[in-house]
């Protein structure tokens, strides 16, 4: 079960309290609800779909690209 946290109308603009504090079953609950736009050139297609369909690798490459997909989310809140 996924615990959905509201970020708003664009994930550009959530504020860093939320981000340090979502879990990795958070952010693909987000991104399967389409609260995150994942339509942005800023988000690799790629990854957005490694993630939301981790039956093609590995628990551990999941992980990685979970982890790139929440650090992208910090950097763009610290520009």
């Amino acid at each position: 079960m996924f615990t959905l946290v509201p970020l708003g109308p664009s994930i550009r603009s959530p504020s860093l309290d939320v981000l340090e504090h979502l879990k990795d079953e958070d952010i693909i609950g987000n991104i399967e609800a389409k609260n995150i736009d994942t339509s942005t050139d800023d988000i690799d297609d790629k990854l957005v779909e490694t993630i939301t369909e981790p039956e093609s690798i590995t628990s551990k490459d999941a992980i990685e690209m979970i982890s790139k997909l929440r650090d992208f989310f910090v950097r763009k809140t610290e520009d």
